[in-house]
């Protein structure tokens, strides 16, 4: 006997992994148990909507494309407005994972309440297993995190989160993916790097180390004259609406000079640094506008050009300075407890650019 539908299906969806389209049949679930995910059996009917709900927020919907590894998304994924999908991008060592953890944790904290958002995670227990992973061990053991592993086959997405404005009406998965800069230094990985054609927004992170400080010696020059390849890969890779390569496209991107407390002694940078809730609760373009500015001279100013490359490429695209830590790591080891500056900003720029956070003016963020 075939079961009856649990949810209504919904619209098509592309599948962020092998890029098809499809349509959830409403009924085959499964969930993630000792390590691998299972098709789940037994689900409670309407007579019991506590036990059944509680076990739909942790289901999961396979992808039935052959075409690819087995791609498996959260049932929430399929169940409101088309998600908003970012990815983190960088070369390795550049502090992108340890971005997303710090900035995962000022969501968690109510980070984007100002804003008129309710948040909760797609999934729990895959939300969990990331703040196991990754926010715990740098947040709250005060430890660094590993280098985040090239992907051979496949990638899935890092963190999810539903977010809800009842003022505006806004009801939409939000999802992050960041891939170890070697899955996207190498564009042979085809499988690995397919995800990047259905990106809705990019996070462009740069390492003042590789940037900036290259000029000091002791880094290969080819890496600064090639700017950074997980940057090209993606800007090579992605195709405009009109079937034009890397002209203008039109989704919102964001440059970030990470690290900043490396260079809390440059003028412009200490600028922005010190105004640490420059968007607490709502948005300035001007401001945005001026921090935009001010990056985009003076990484011009320090020769790192190529690190500037997707201001050129997209339509809508803001820079800033963060510090996912504040300081430094010693002995692999943030002793004294870590200190986010301005983590934050450059997701909120990106949700304004994706006309989820209105208000005057925000037409005009990253024009």
């Amino acid at each position: 006997m075939t079961p009856p539908s649990i949810v209504s299906p919904g619209p098509q969806i592309r599948c962020p992994y092998c890029l098809d389209m499809f349509t959830w049949d409403g009924k085959t679930l499964y969930e993630w148990v000792n390590r691998q995910y299972q098709q789940i059996t037994d689900i409670p009917g309407d007579e019991d909507t506590l036990r059944r709900e509680e076990l739909l927020r942790d289901a999961y919907v396979l992808c039935p494309s052959r075409d690819a590894a087995p791609g498996y998304l959260p049932l929430d994924y399929m169940r409101y407005d088309s998600p908003l999908v970012i990815g983190l991008v960088g070369a390795k060592a550049t502090g992108k994972s340890t971005l997303l953890a710090v900035m995962v944790d000022e969501i968690d904290q109510g980070g984007l309440t100002p804003f008129g958002f309710r948040v909760r995670p797609l999934t729990h227990e895959q939300h969990q297993r990331f703040r196991a992973e990754k926010v715990d061990q740098l947040i709250y053991k005060r430890g660094t995190l590993p280098a985040t592993p090239a992907a051979e086959e496949g990638v899935e997405f890092a963190v999810a989160y539903l977010l809800v404005n009842d003022r505006t009406g806004v009801r939409k998965p939000l999802v992050f993916f960041d891939v170890g800069g070697e899955s996207l230094g190498v564009a042979k990985r085809a499988r690995a790097t397919r995800f990047i054609q259905a990106l809705d927004a990019l996070i462009f992170v740069v390492d003042p180390q590789t940037a900036i400080f290259s000029a000091d010696g002791g880094i290969d020059p080819a890496v600064r004259r090639e700017g950074d390849l997980a940057f090209k890969t993606v800007m090579d890779t992605m195709i405009a609406p009109s079937g034009a390569p890397t002209q203008h496209l039109d989704i919102p991107a964001a440059i970030v000079l990470a690290k900043a407390d490396t260079l809390r002694f440059e003028p412009p940078v200490a600028r922005w640094l010190t105004q640490e809730n420059g968007m607490a609760d709502r948005i300035d373009a001007g401001q945005i506008r001026a921090e935009s500015r001010d990056v985009y001279a003076f990484l011009y100013q320090c020769g790192a050009t190529s690190w500037l490359q997707p201001f050129d490429v997209f339509q809508r695209c803001t820079l800033h300075v963060a510090s996912a830590t504040g300081s430094k790591p010693v002995d692999s080891s943030y002793r004294r407890g870590l200190r986010p500056l301005r983590v934050l900003e450059p997701l909120i720029t990106i949700l304004t650019m994706a006309g989820m956070i209105a208000g005057p003016g925000t037409d005009q963020v990253g024009r």
